[in-house]
């Protein structure tokens, strides 16, 4: 895009619109409230017209000069060679779920056509670093960001910034508490906590001591998977939640975690662990405790389809846990990268993109091993 096309300017609501040969379309996105929500209102501008007025003389002679200059110039919107140049901000490098969804991200990059810039924090902990990195992709000018939160609230400050520089900008995993938005791509959480309740209650014929191993309820997907569980269990009354011990995702702590929730219940029945190495670790701890694992303890995991979830698939088909229920990181990540070519294409998405959850049991389990194994695409 040269300097010229790009001073077709910015919408009056911020965004910078794709260019169309038939005109210029324009799109203001809100977010609104707790769920995630989002609304594109389009207008279209049938010509883009800017008018000088100017003496005759020496400024009329130079003028035409100046303008063929100035669209000469190459302006710092996309890549070296026109493609789009979009920044992809996860909340890890080293976490293989994240790296699972950078896959996706460059898949959809390769296909689509678009430099893809990858960004991450040291970990998810690391809010200032994430807003940090945010800030210097607005100074970069790229034409969209991808987003993965590492906190709701103190990211959407961040999130404002990019709106206000015009730069269409998508969420994924976690959502955002204000801001614009393109789409919130995500694992429905509040459905794998309830997928969760039903397969403990159908393994437990409805009835006995439930537990789970959860995260910090100042996550906001803690708190939903929590809500989809309590919620799922509410259909089962001879279902008892006896605890919700925090450890969630760290190993060692999820596995002092179940020490403790079978010391005060040695009778548990079933327990549903959030996710993240913690899943295993505090299989490991019901074992260590002389649990049954399959027999009189049921273990349901929440993990992912991709190299990262293959060790909880693995334990599932050996019987360690129960059941998993899985989300699809990259599929976030390539819906991220598809969705703001999309918007750049003049094309709507959904306020919100659901990418989708499964329950893996003994099963279904052999077929989810080899597409991993395989290295086909698990979108």
């Amino acid at each position: 895009m040269t300097r010229c096309q790009a001073a077709r300017g910015k919408s009056r609501h911020g965004i910078r619109p794709p260019l169309h040969p038939g005109g210029l379309r324009c799109y203001r996105l809100t977010y609104s409230g707790d769920a995630p929500s989002s609304r594109l209102v389009r207008r279209a501008q049938e010509r883009s017209r800017c008018s000088w007025d100017f003496s005759h003389g020496l400024l009329a002679t130079l003028l035409p000069l100046l303008l063929l200059w100035a669209c000469a110039v190459p302006g710092p919107d996309p890549a070296p060679d026109g493609r789009l140049r979009i920044a992809f901000i996860s909340k890890s490098y080293t976490d293989p779920f994240w790296l699972d969804a950078i896959d996706g991200a460059q898949r959809a990059a390769e296909e689509l056509g678009v430099e893809l810039l990858l960004h991450a924090a040291k970990n998810e902990t690391q809010v200032v670093e994430q807003v940090q990195i945010v800030e210097n992709m607005i100074q970069l000018e790229v034409d969209g960001i991808v987003l993965a939160p590492c906190d709701s609230n103190a990211l959407s400050p961040a999130v404002s910034k990019v709106n206000q520089a015009g730069i269409p900008i998508t969420v994924i995993d976690t959502g955002i508490a204000e801001g614009d938005i393109v789409t919130f791509a995500a694992t429905d959480n509040v459905l794998c906590g309830t997928v969760a309740a039903d397969r403990l209650a159908d393994r437990l014929s409805a009835r006995g001591k439930v537990g789970v191993i959860a995260c910090p309820p100042s996550i906001l997907p803690c708190r939903e998977i929590m809500n989809g569980f309590v919620e799922g269990l509410r259909k089962y009354p001879d279902l008892e939640m006896v605890g919700s011990p925090l450890g969630v995702p760290y190993c060692d702590q999820s596995f002092n975690a179940t020490t403790d929730l079978l010391t005060a219940h040695p009778d548990l029945a079933g327990l549903y662990i959030f996710g993240g190495p913690a899943v295993l670790c505090a299989a490991q701890a019901a074992a260590a405790f002389g649990k049954n694992l399959g027999g009189d303890l049921m273990v349901v995991g929440r993990g992912s389809i991709g190299k990262a979830g293959l060790g909880d698939l693995e334990a599932v088909k050996r019987g360690e846990l129960d059941a998993m229920v899985a989300q699809f990181p990259a599929k976030m990540g390539y819906s991220g990268v598809d969705s703001l070519v999309k918007f750049r294409r003049g094309v709507e998405s959904p306020s919100f993109t659901d990418t989708g959850v499964v329950l893996v049991t003994q099963e279904n389990v052999d077929e989810f091993i080899r597409q991993i194994e395989s290295g086909e695409p698990l979108l």
